[in-house]
C-alpha cells in the first residue's frame, strides 16, 4: 500500500509519528525512483501525477437575540493550503513530497515499483516557508496532528482526487475532531499573510499550537488538557488553545485564534510589556494589560471582520459577541482594555461613525505596532497613539478626538504626560513619575490583583552615560524591573518581612535616552508609600 500525506513534520520526524521501521525506509528509498521537487507547481515534474484538491469544513460562529452559536448545519469548506504533502509507501516511507497551492491543490509525482498500489492520503498541520510556518500538536500526547482522508487508485494517473476533511458533528455530539486542527492552521495562515501583504519580505519564526480535545478551562497539569484558557506562552513559542467539546472550544472561534496570534506578534516583531493575568470587562486594569489585550482584539476583528466572536457551552450552542464599534457600555480611560479596543478599530478602519474622522490604512497599523518594539516608554495605548499622531500630523485632531471621546487627554507623549483622569485614585497620577536623587513618595496598593491599576508604578529616568542605580525604600515589600526600550536590564524582587525594606537596581545607561522602572507592590497595605530615587 501506498499512502499520500500532509504533513506537518520534517521527514525524519515523521518516522516516530508514523512508528515506521528505519530500516525498512532505507530500503524503500534504494529501490526507488523517488521525486524531491517540493514545488507543486513546478513545470520540470516528470512521470506519473496524481493530482486533486484537500479541503475541510469549518463550521462558522453565528449570532442572534439568543447568543452565539457553531452553525454546523452549514459549514465553510476551505482550502488546506501551504501544507506539505508526501506520497507514502505501506511502512510510511516518504517517496515523494510537495506542498498544496492556495486552492489546496496537490500534483505528485511517482514512477516507482509501487506505482500500481493504492494510496492513502492524510492531512497534516504545518505551513511550510520562509515566511512562517505552523504546527498544530496535541499537547496530551505529543503527536502532531493529522487527518485520515480516503484511497486513490494507482493503477493510473488520475486528476480529480479530492478529499474533505469533515467536523465530525453529527446527532448532538463529535464523533471525531478531525478538521478542528486545519482550522487553526488556516487562521494563523490567514493572519500571517495579513502581516506579509504589507510587509512581502518579512518571516516570522515557526510557531507552536497545542491544541487537543482534553484542552479545558480548569488549572492543572497542561499535559492532560487542564489548560486554564487559551493562551500564547513567549517561552515556548507556542500558543495552547481550548477544545474541550460541551465546555469551551476555541479551533473554529477564529478571532480567538487570531487574538492570542496578535500575542505572538507582539512579541515576536512589536511589544508587549503586560504582566499578564485575567482581564474582566470593565477591570480597571494596569494599562500595560489593557493595551496587550484590547491591541489584540483590535487586530483580530480587523483581520476577520465582524463582531468578535466567542462561543462556549453544551454543542458549542453558547457564547458572546463583542461588537468594539460599540460604545455602550464602554469603560473609558489609558486603564481600559475596552478604551483600546474602541480607539484602535476607530483609528483603522473604513467606517467613520460621528466623532471618529481617522481612517487610517493596515499598513499604517502593522507599522505602528513594529514600531512598539523600539517604544522608549513601556507599551500602552500612550505610546501607541503618540506613534500614531507622530507618523500621521494631518489625522492629529482626529485622533485627539478619539482620545477625549475615550477617556483621555489629547496624548502628547508616549509617557502620558498631561493625563488627569487617575482611575478613581489619585496616586495613580503622573503615569510616570521622574526621579532624581532627591527621594520621590510613591503610594501602592499591594492588595490589588497583579495587572490592576495600582499595583504598580512606573519612574523614568535620563541616561547619564555611566551606570545609574534606583533605589526604593519602604516600610512594605516592593519589587523593581529596569527598562531600557523594552528590554529588562535589572530587577530586584527580593523578600523582605523587616522593615524597613530596601530594593536597589543599577545599569550602564547612554546618555539622553530614556530609561523606565517598574516600581511593584507587594505588601498587605491598600495604601503604602515607597521612597525612590537615583544614585
Amino acid at each position: 500500500m501506498l499512502l499520500l500525506a500532509l504533513l506537518a513534520c520534517d521527514p525524519d520526524e515523521l518516522d516516530a509519528f508514523l512508528e515506521v521501521d528505519a530500516d525498512a525506509d532505507a530500503d524503500a528509498d534504494a529501490d526507488s525512483d523517488v521525486d524531491t521537487d517540493t514545488d507543486s507547481d513546478a513545470d520540470t515534474d516528470v512521470g506519473p501525477a496524481w493530482t486533486g484538491t484537500v479541503t475541510f469544513q469549518a463550521p462558522p460562529p453565528v449570532c442572534d437575540f439568543s447568543g452565539c452559536r457553531l452553525d454546523y448545519a452549514n459549514p465553510r469548506v476551505l482550502p488546506v493550503r501551504h501544507h506539505r504533502i508526501a506520497l507514502l509507501d505501506g511502512q510510511g516511507s516518504i517517496l515523494t513530497e510537495g506542498f498544496t497551492d492556495t486552492n489546496g491543490g496537490f500534483r505528485l509525482v511517482y514512477d516507482g515499483p509501487e506505482a500500481s498500489g493504492t494510496l492513502q492520503v492524510w492531512a497534516h498541520a504545518e505551513l511550510p516557508g520562509e515566511a512562517a510556518s505552523v504546527t498544530v500538536t496535541d499537547n496530551t500526547d505529543g503527536i502532531d496532528w493529522g487527518a485520515e482522508l480516503g484511497t486513490i487508485d494507482l493503477s493510473a494517473p488520475t486528476g480529480g482526487n479530492d478529499f474533505l476533511i469533515e467536523h465530525g458533528y453529527q446527532n448532538g455530539g463529535y464523533q471525531h475532531r478531525a478538521s478542528g486542527p486545519f482550522a487553526v492552521s488556516d487562521s494563523v495562515l490567514q493572519a500571517t499573510e495579513a502581516w506579509l501583504a504589507v510587509r512581502p519580505t518579512g518571516s516570522l519564526p515557526h510557531l507552536t499550537v497545542f491544541w487537543s480535545p482534553e484542552n479545558r478551562p480548569e488549572s492543572g497539569d497542561e499535559a492532560l488538557g487542564q489548560i486554564g484558557t487559551s493562551f500564547w506562552r513567549e517561552s515556548e513559542d507556542a500558543i495552547y488553545l481550548l477544545g474541550a467539546a460541551d465546555i469551551d472550544t476555541d479551533e473554529f472561534d477564529r478571532h480567538v485564534m487570531l487574538h492570542e496570534w496578535t500575542h505572538s506578534f507582539q512579541d515576536r516583531a512589536s511589544r508587549s510589556d503586560g504582566p499578564g493575568g485575567s482581564h474582566p470587562y470593565g477591570a480597571i486594569l494596569d494599562p500595560r494589560t489593557a493595551w496587550s489585550e484590547g491591541s489584540a482584539t483590535v487586530m483580530a476583528v480587523m483581520i476577520e471582520g465582524g463582531a468578535y466572536i466567542d462561543t462556549t457551552g453544551v454543542g458549542q450552542q453558547d457564547g458572546f459577541d463583542n461588537d468594539i464599534e460599540d460604545d455602550s457600555g464602554a469603560v473609558p480611560g489609558w486603564w481600559s482594555e475596552r478604551a483600546v479596543q474602541r480607539w484602535g478599530k476607530d483609528a483603522f478602519d473604513s467606517t467613520n461613525e460621528p466623532g471618529d474622522t481617522v481612517s487610517l490604512s493596515m499598513a499604517d497599523l502593522w507599522g505602528a505596532l513594529e514600531g512598539e518594539a523600539d517604544e522608549p516608554a513601556l507599551a500602552t495605548l500612550f505610546s501607541f497613539a503618540n506613534r500614531v499622531a507622530e507618523a500621521h500630523p494631518g489625522s492629529a485632531g482626529g485622533l485627539d478626538a478619539l482620545s477625549t471621546r475615550f477617556g483621555l487627554q489629547p496624548v502628547q507623549d508616549a509617557f502620558g504626560t498631561g493625563e488627569t483622569a487617575d482611575g478613581g485614585w489619585t496616586y495613580n497620577l503622573p503615569v510616570y513619575t521622574p526621579i532624581t536623587s532627591t527621594p520621590t513618595t510613591l503610594h501602592l496598593d499591594g492588595t490589588l490583583t497583579s495587572n490592576r491599576l495600582g499595583r504598580h508604578r512606573f519612574v523614568r529616568f535620563t541616561g547619564t552615560g555611566g551606570t545609574v542605580t534606583v533605589t526604593a525604600t519602604s516600610q512594605e515589600d516592593v519589587d523593581l524591573r529596569l527598562f531600557h526600550r523594552g528590554d529588562q536590564l535589572d530587577s530586584a524582587r527580593n523578600y523582605c518581612t523587616s522593615p524597613p525594606c530596601t530594593e536597589t537596581v543599577s545599569a550602564p545607561t547612554t546618555a539622553g535616552e530614556d530609561y523606565v522602572v517598574v516600581v511593584e507592590g507587594y505588601g498587605d497595605g491598600a495604601d503604602y508609600t515607597a521612597d525612590v530615587r537615583t544614585n
